[in-house]
């Protein structure tokens, strides 16, 4: 979220020229001729024109909400902010001095089956030429009644939309209430924008001297006065609380003054120009506003915490003693547990998801380790009680690595082929004993692991005996060779070959080292899972957290992550297959995940309507980091576990978390929360310009400030109000168009929770 990001409100920008031909009339002077040559004027003029029955490309600079989304927008009015800062008032609604000021466009907000021509709200639009919106037949829509079209104008296409009169009445801003509903505004966090960067180009020769830029030449759009300056119109009408497909439309106001002064009603549509249109999906309102649901976040029972440890994932110890209290208080739970010998008990289970921090477990080298969870069983001799929290973590393990159609092949391809590289590897090395071609005793003989870990160590063997004069010593062996051979000598101490190959890969790191790199394709993926896996990707949630009261509906919850948790997992997915100690042997190579997985991990769990209802949602997570220092920490996981879960899993501790509304600019409404219910919190518009008052709300928004009954908005009852309330902070001369729209804007809502 940005912060110390400066925004200027302003009410109008007029044109010096309205839309309209200029006649420009010139003519000399001269006293000391009597010719009158030099007293012919010269004429000239000027067409002035604005965008009437279309925007410019790129006109449109965003719009809210955006077009195609979903999300609650009931308390939000729509608006559109175009790049040209001067075009509402380029034009105006008629030819009447008084309209001078008044901005010619209106956003309109349309649900489904309130236009006959899009029921369903997609923004279905007419496509027709300037010339036949003229002459629009009487007995079939009201067209604006518009004077001095350019004839190069009337056959160009325009859209529009038929508005039944009596909706247009309902939903359509009052006359007095145009200029209120349309500014100015620039925000601070443009400054590195390209528009803004070519304007300072332009005013700054390459001397690197401020120079006077001619404005000679140049649209309001490349004045660099302007850069940054968009205007904003803002729609009066809020979506219905229902929710519901809804269209909005940006619509030219021309032609129309009589019915927007409310002098005129008609039974006929209202045959309206459609500069712009999108639609848009807001989700009923259940109530789960983000105000009120961060409040009960962070007080549950509706009065401020004082023990931060509740935000942690553990049972309430309260009225528990001894270890009892001590085992809850670390995030344990009791579960029903039944020995091996068939006697049902109970048993201490924790998840990865830990209130305090793990006794570090380190990791175990016995083969019981790998083939069996009763060596990963806890046993608290002074209670008679099992742990059976890693014993747990290897079982699921095991469970997964075995549910995964992917996963257990591509183990096994791996184990196959690190076992092929290595017999290959001893094979280039071993030599007979006694002559002996079987039970013989394996040993290194001259080469090193590196050296027979060629592509061809075999063939290389062998034309290194043949250089070193092999004929001769062939030959010789021939012609000593005897019809009977004593037999060989049996080594009581020569090893079985799976046995050597285990010892030479425990015993030579350049063994490991070489299949570690041969392996690497077979590898790759296995490890891809594993790293999955120590992330608790797989885990199903009861495992994660294992009673409903550790994680209550509407709450949040911090952790910490046991180590000695993931690497019994990872201990578990890799026992399957295991033959013999060789497989066992070769798993250490992939302990580089167990050994890779951070020192320090901790997190948080959420359990609320805001995971569904703001897809978006920001958060911003920091804490001390593995070198001791506070910062922003490292996102390892953001997932939702559940439509209502959201799990973020972060390397360090984790100390401070904030979250906030998704980041969609300033947007305009009412907000609601448990003590105010629908209001507006009012600002200071006359000395700290824009900082909230303490204490000073328009509360009652949606009873006395909508009117109707479509959920339409009530400027002029808000022009008598907002001042009054202010007082002193109000505005000098009366509530401007950028003074309401400071009071109406709701900016991102966030909060900040602390561990400590």
């Amino acid at each position: 979220m940005s912060e110390g990001v400066e925004y200027e409100f302003h009410d109008t920008l007029i044109p010096n020229l309205k839309v309209g031909l200029y006649t420009i009339t010139t003519k000399h002077e001269l006293s000391v001729d009597d010719t009158g040559y030099f007293d012919t004027p010269v004429v000239r003029t000027l067409d002035v024109r604005a965008p009437r029955f279309g925007l410019p490309e790129k006109a449109v600079h965003a719009v809210y909400p955006t077009a195609g989304c979903t999300g609650k927008f009931d308390q939000i009015l729509p608006h559109i902010t175009l790049d040209r800062p001067a075009l509402p008032w380029e034009s105006t609604i008629s030819e009447s001095p008084a309209d001078a000021k008044r901005p010619w466009l209106a956003l309109l907000l349309f649900a489904a089956k309130e236009l006959p021509g899009d029921p369903e709200a997609v923004g279905v639009t007419d496509s027709r030429t300037v010339r036949g919106l003229r002459q629009t037949p009487s007995n079939e829509a009201i067209a604006p009644e518009l004077a001095d079209i350019e004839p190069d104008l009337l056959d160009s296409v325009c859209r529009t939309l038929d508005v039944p009169g009596e909706l247009f009445d309902q939903i359509a801003p009052k006359y007095d209430e145009l200029g209120l509903l349309t500014h100015l505004r620039r925000s601070g966090d443009e400054t590195a924008s390209l528009a803004t960067l070519a304007a300072r180009a332009r005013a700054r020769s390459l001397r690197g001297v401020p120079r006077t830029v001619s404005l000679k030449g140049f649209a309001d759009g490349d004045d660099p006065r302007y850069a940054g300056l968009h205007a904003v119109v803002i729609g009066n009408r809020f979506p219905d609380e229902g929710g519901g497909q809804f269209a909005a439309h940006l619509v030219s106001l021309e032609g129309f003054r009589p019915y927007l002064t409310r002098e005129k009603k008609s039974t006929l549509p209202l045959r309206m120009v459609a500069l712009h249109s999108w639609t848009f999906r807001s989700l009923p309102d259940t109530g789960s506003h983000f105000g009120v649901l961060m409040e009960h976040l962070a007080e549950p029972d509706g009065a401020a915490q004082t023990d931060p440890d509740r935000l942690t994932l553990r049972l309430d110890p309260t009225g528990a003693s001894g270890e009892v209290k001590d085992r809850l208080t670390a995030g344990y739970v009791p579960l029903t547990y039944q020995l091996g010998s068939g006697e049902r008990t109970f048993a201490w289970y924790r998840g990865p998801l830990t209130a305090t921090p793990a006794q570090p477990v380190p990791t175990p080298t016995a083969p019981e380790a790998v083939l069996t969870s009763d060596a990963w069983l806890v046993y608290l001799e002074r209670y008679g009680l099992f742990d059976a929290s890693y014993a747990t973590a290897w079982t699921m393990g095991r469970s997964l690595a075995l549910a995964d159609p992917g996963f257990a092949p591509a183990l096994m391809a791996w184990r196959k082929a690190a076992c092929r590289h290595l017999g290959r590897l001893l094979s280039a090395t071993a030599r007979p004993s006694h002559g002996s071609q079987a039970g013989a005793g394996i040993a290194f003989q001259g080469l090193s692991a590196v050296t027979a870990l060629g592509h061809r160590p075999v063939r290389d063997r062998f034309e290194k005996r043949v250089r070193q004069d092999f004929a001769a010593t062939l030959t010789k062996a021939l012609s000593s060779a005897t019809l009977e051979r004593p037999p060989a000598g049996v080594d009581q101490d020569s090893l079985s070959a799976m046995a050597v190959l285990r010892d030479a890969w425990e015993k030579d790191p350049l063994v490991q080292q070489s299949v570690s790199s041969a392996t690497k394709p077979q590898a790759d993926p296995v490890l891809d899972w594993l790293d999955r896996l120590a992330l608790l990707y797989p885990v199903p949630f009861d495992h994660l957290v294992p009673r409903d009261h550790l994680l209550p509906t509407e709450s949040l919850r911090f952790f910490h992550v046991d180590r000695g948790w993931q690497t019994a997992l990872v201990f578990g997915a890799l026992s399957i297959g295991v033959a013999g100690s060789l497989d066992a042997a070769l798993n250490t190579l992939l302990h580089q995940v167990i050994t890779s997985i951070p020192a320090t991990m901790s997190g948080v769990v959420i359990r609320s309507a805001l995971v569904p209802s703001w897809p978006a949602l920001r958060v911003h997570v920091s804490g001390t980091e593995k070198n001791g220092k506070r910062g922003e920490l490292a996102v390892l996981r953001a997932d939702t576990l559940a439509p209502d879960v959201a799990l973020i899993l972060v390397d360090g501790v984790l100390d401070e978390l904030t979250v906030a509304e998704p980041a969609q600019g300033l947007h305009f409404g009412y907000e609601i929360d448990a003590k105010h219910g629908p209001h507006v919190h009012l600002r200071d518009l006359r000395n700290d310009i824009g900082h909230p008052l303490d204490e000073v709300y328009l509360t009652g928004f949606t009873s006395d400030y909508l009117r109707g009954g479509q959920r339409v908005l009530d400027v002029s009852q808000l022009l008598a109000d907002i001042p009054a309330k202010l007082g002193a902070h109000s505005q000098p001369d009366g509530l401007t168009p950028a003074g309401l729209a400071v009071q109406l804007v709701a900016a991102p809502q966030q909060m900040t929770f602390r561990r400590h």
